[in-house]
């Protein structure tokens, strides 16, 4: 386990001990929970793989590329093995992940209350995230640390045996997850708007108000990078404008942001397929 001397004395040993202290619980679902334990301490929790492929993805988007993700203080030794014979969902040894908290608030939480100025110098820094992120040129899909994406987005049975070596590979594995529930005509009508030629970029996957913390309009950190990976460059893009999502405030942000026409389809595409995902798998 990686240790800071000296702050190893609040820290639970299992879920059902971080439990035991409600008060400082920030959020509590059934595959994760959030616990604020000491003052500027933030504890992440799951039984499931997900931390994981979190803890990896954080680590990658500080150290590689500088990008204001929370500084990790502790976790739990990785499994040997990483992916031998493992799905999303499996119980993983990384359960927790210790991490200082970043200052302010979630985005979500204040952009209707923003000036157009506040905005606007969202919108650069998140230019600026966006733009470091596309500088980095991964050669496959999969996990940050180059094995097979880990994810709910391929859950169980269907989760990729490798990494793939170029989108139409990918294309082809989301192809086959559609052919055990779906009629042909609906998947030829699902494939045809799957780009396959997209460039390949690092992927926060979430990349939503939710997600982002703000000190006034200062951003402070990017937080949940569960389903960070190497994705088609879309992907990033779609999640943003997910409709699932979308509010005014949100709407105005990203037309600061991105000049050009959405792309819906690509936006719908993503969209479908994580309804998919939801509802079959």
């Amino acid at each position: 386990m990686r240790t800071v001397t000296g702050t190893e004395s609040w820290l639970p040993k299992t879920i059902q001990e971080a439990r035991k202290f409600p008060q400082n619980i920030i959020y509590d679902f059934p595959g994760s929970m959030v616990v604020n334990p000491v003052p500027g301490i933030i504890l992440k929790c799951s039984p499931f793989s997900n931390l994981l492929e979190e803890l990896v993805g954080m680590r990658y988007a500080r150290e590689y590329l500088s990008l204001p993700v929370p500084k990790i203080l502790h976790h739990p030794a990785f499994p040997r093995n990483r992916y031998r014979n493992r799905a999303y969902g499996d119980k993983c040894s990384v359960w927790y992940i210790c991490m200082e908290q970043c200052p302010g608030t979630s985005l979500e939480s204040v952009i209707d209350t923003m000036t157009p100025e506040q905005l606007d110098h969202v919108a650069e820094q998140l230019k600026a995230i966006l733009s470091r992120m596309a500088h980095d040129k991964p050669k496959s899909l999969g996990s940050v640390s180059g094995g097979a994406y880990l994810n709910f987005l391929f859950p169980g049975y269907v989760t990729p045996k490798r990494a793939f070596s170029t989108v139409g590979e990918f294309n082809d594995h989301i192809r086959w997850m559609l052919e055990l529930f779906c009629t042909e005509a609906f998947i030829e009508s699902f494939m045809c708007r799957l780009p396959r030629n997209a460039a390949v970029r690092f992927t926060h996957g979430d990349l939503l108000p939710k997600n982002i913390m703000v000190d006034g309009s200062t951003i402070t950190g990017i937080i949940d990078w569960e389903l960070s990976g190497f994705y088609p460059e879309y992907w990033e893009y779609a999640r943003m404008y997910d409709p699932m999502f979308m509010t005014p405030a949100w709407a105005d942000l990203l037309r600061r942001i991105f000049s050009n026409p959405r792309r819906e389809t690509e936006i719908r595409v993503v969209r479908d397929f994580l309804n998919i995902v939801d509802l079959t798998f």
